[in-house]
């Protein structure tokens, strides 16, 4: 995916769609993205706080908005690429800590893949979704999860973008094998992840969300019901292989809603 703008430049310091969550005194509070507040953008609902990156000339942008859940009043992020590109990007890191909660958490289905796509091959490097945390200024380090279509469940690469001022390090972590049109919720140690490649882990960073289909020409949907940053807690995790961890209350497949 062409990532070249998505982290470039200051963030936006802009107020997010999320609430914090209730812990025990003395413990860490938990930070939810919810996607509850919107604004419009595009004449569509767009999740309040966020920005559209990641595009690129002459190419179509992704489409970003929300729609109420099947069966609640909740609502979900859609992600919708059709032979585009693009990513929306918030500025977390005033509200999240990752030394407290370095565990994000995240519940996402793919619709549709885009048809042939392959994260191994810069000529098919599409995916229906990607969640990327990013930090740095002159040089942009980033870690990615993405679903990916013919890309091996486990595999992972490296690339850059920007003339080598935009680093990625990304992980395959779902694929076409992966049930289809059912949610499903992820775990994963993100603080751990950033500081094993790159040293640090980051006071001051970035998620975005991204989606697309401009290399193969497909099309590619996708939604994302929620991101939570929550504390460690190793004894309740089960870890699974690829460094994925799953809660034990939600190891399953969530079916659709």
């Amino acid at each position: 995916m062409t990532m070249t703008k998505i982290f470039a430049g200051a963030v936006c310091m802009l107020m997010l769609s999320a609430a914090p969550l209730m812990t025990v005194a003395g413990e860490a509070k938990a930070y939810k993205i919810d996607f509850s507040e919107t604004e419009k953008f595009k004449g569509r609902d767009f999740p309040k706080g966020w920005v559209l990156k990641g595009t690129k000339w002459r190419v179509p942008d992704t489409d970003f908005y929300i729609k109420s859940s099947e069966n609640s009043a909740e609502n979900v992020l859609v992600v919708e690429s059709d032979k585009s590109t693009g990513a929306i990007l918030f500025d977390v890191h005033r509200h999240v800590d990752l030394k407290k909660t370095p565990i994000m958490r995240w519940r996402w289905r793919a619709l549709k893949l885009p048809d042939g796509a392959d994260g191994r091959d810069s000529a098919k490097d599409d995916q229906v979704l990607s969640i990327y945390l990013g930090a740095g200024s002159i040089i942009r380090q980033s870690v990615a999860y993405r679903w990916e279509t013919d890309t091996p469940v486990g595999a992972e690469g490296n690339t850059k973008y920007g003339g080598g001022l935009v680093k990625v390090a990304w992980f395959c972590l779902q694929n076409k094998t992966s049930p289809r049109g059912e949610w499903i919720t992820m775990e994963r140690n993100v603080a751990e992840d950033f500081k094993k490649l790159y040293g640090v882990v980051p006071d001051e960073f970035a998620i975005s969300i991204g989606g697309n289909s401009q290399y193969t020409g497909t099309m590619g949907i996708g939604e994302v019901d929620f991101i939570e940053f929550v504390p460690d807690k190793s004894d309740t995790a089960v870890k699974s292989p690829h460094g994925l961890s799953f809660s034990k209350n939600k190891a399953e497949f969530a079916l659709s809603e």
